[in-house]
């Protein structure tokens, strides 16, 4: 078992580490449509576990509606054709307009509950635009170092936790969401966390001349630090609501994109929010 959770771990952190050098590798328009993929793919996934009949018709408009919203991203940030001022306000209009047509949807696709409507608005919300955040983030001025810290911030919490955890584990922290998860690992996690973002810093300020003022670096110890465990166990809850082991089956025995992602969906609009208001824009 805990080599299983191991090698899920191992495979989380690998690829974000892959989405994290195509970034680099190819930025603009090809980061725009490998986010929207991965929005998409979890999405559908989110949408498998969360609705008794999920029909092609319905998964096709939630997907137009995703592509919408990342095209809106494109146009406004990566080609500046809608001014920029415009971007939230077109977004929220964008998940607005998508509650009300699921709302009409769900009517001629015969879906059986109110619950399932909301599932699918609030899996909106949780699977395209908290992913959204990363393009928010990388089309700051330095956006490039500013997303890594989305991704040490996941990856220390997630394995520190994990080790730190199975050694000295004992006093269980949410047994009835995730029965191993504990007080001692959480603690672990984040400090693991914090000391990973803290070493990256200082690389980055002395090797690369990032400039990353440390107010910055100490205001992102709770996002890093802890919301990465809550996207985990907002995660498991809802998989136990549902009585499912994993979101998908895209990588056999170690689940789906969701499933190996969902670490930084909290992370990424935090981070994002805390990079706003100390002024990394």
């Amino acid at each position: 078992m805990e080599e299983e959770q191991m090698k899920a771990r191992v495979i989380s952190g690998l690829l974000a580490l892959l989405l994290l050098v195509y970034i680099y590798i190819f930025p603009g328009l090809p980061v725009y449509i490998l986010i929207f993929l991965i929005s998409a793919l979890m999405f559908y996934e989110f949408l498998h576990v969360t609705n008794e009949k999920l029909t092609l018709g319905y998964y096709i408009i939630c997907s137009l509606f995703t592509l919408m919203y990342y095209a809106n991203l494109y146009l406004t940030i990566g080609l500046s054709i809608i001014p920029k001022e415009y971007l939230y306000t077109l977004n929220i209009l964008l998940t607005v307009f998508f509650a009300l047509t699921i709302l009409v949807a769900s009517m001629f696709y015969k879906i059986k509950t109110f619950k399932e409507v909301t599932y699918t608005i609030f899996g909106y919300i949780y699977t395209v635009i908290l992913l959204s955040f990363i393009v928010l983030i990388l089309q700051m001025e330095k956006g490039g170092f500013l997303f890594v810290y989305v991704w040490l911030g996941a990856l220390g919490c997630d394995l520190w936790a994990f080790l730190i955890g199975r050694s000295f584990g004992k006093t269980k922290i949410i047994k009835d969401v995730s029965p191993n998860k504990t007080v001692e690992g959480s603690i672990g996690g984040a400090i693991g966390s914090i000391v990973m973002i803290t070493l990256y810093t200082v690389i980055i300020n002395r090797f690369f001349n990032a400039q990353i003022p440390w107010y910055v670096l100490i205001a992102l110890y709770i996002p890093c630090g802890l919301f990465s465990q809550f996207g985990d166990w907002c995660a498991s809850y809802i998989k136990r609501q549902f009585n499912v082991k994993d979101f998908g089956k895209i990588m056999p025995g170690h689940g789906g994109a969701l499933d190996r992602l969902d670490s930084i969906l909290f992370i990424l609009p935090s981070v994002y929010v805390v990079f706003m208001l100390t002024g990394m824009k």
